[in-house]
């Protein structure tokens, strides 16, 4: 069997791991290791690469900014950033007309037509 031919028929062998409910990272694990098993003819060169792999995608920089990201963002919503931040909008621009969207309030998340139905009309 080709190379070509192991890289085809290696999808849907994933696709029928995952049918069968083996966890994903798992079943792409297992058959990337069997297909370079199979192109390579011996398990030497997977197990090498399985002792520098996991570190080298793990060290890389571009990828430790994600979870900082997220923990700034985390650490801003317990320390109330986000409702100051909608408040200093609120007083922005609450004044003028049409600012009703800011509001961080319940109609104000929901859709514009919606949240226009649901305030009360004032008769002149």
């Amino acid at each position: 069997m080709s190379n070509l031919e192991i890289g085809i028929w290696s999808f849907p062998a994933l696709l029928l791991l995952i049918f069968l409910r083996v966890p994903i990272g798992l079943a792409m694990f297992s058959t990337g290791f069997a297909g370079m098993w199979m192109v390579m003819g011996n398990t030497r060169l997977p197990l090498a690469q399985l002792k520098d792999l996991a570190y080298s995608q793990f060290s890389n920089y571009s990828l430790s900014i994600v979870p900082m990201f997220l923990l700034m963002g985390y650490f801003a919503t317990l320390g109330g950033m986000s409702q100051s931040l909608f408040k200093a909008a609120e007083n922005f621009l609450g004044h003028r007309r049409g600012a009703w969207p800011w509001r961080p309030s319940a109609p104000a998340r929901a859709s514009a037509p919606s949240a226009v139905r649901r305030w009360p009309r004032r008769r002149p």
